[in-house]
């Protein structure tokens, strides 16, 4: 795998839309293997993040689901 791939791929692994489920969220934060996914528009403008902690706060408190 290219340098370019592996930057592509990693973008791809810390993205994720502003109308992605939490579940998404997860996923992107698994296979990142980081603790933040950044929320990006279609033009790829940076919206905001979350944080496994932001997700795991959130359910703790009840105020979300999964999907």
């Amino acid at each position: 795998m290219s340098s370019g791939e592996r930057g592509t791929a990693l973008y791809a692994s810390l993205t994720i839309g502003p109308d992605s489920s939490i579940r998404a969220a997860l996923e992107h934060l698994e296979a990142s293997g980081r603790g933040v996914v950044f929320v990006v528009d279609s033009s790829g403008k940076l919206l905001g993040s979350v944080s496994d902690g932001d997700i795991r706060r959130c359910l703790l408190a009840g105020e979300a689901g999964m999907d």
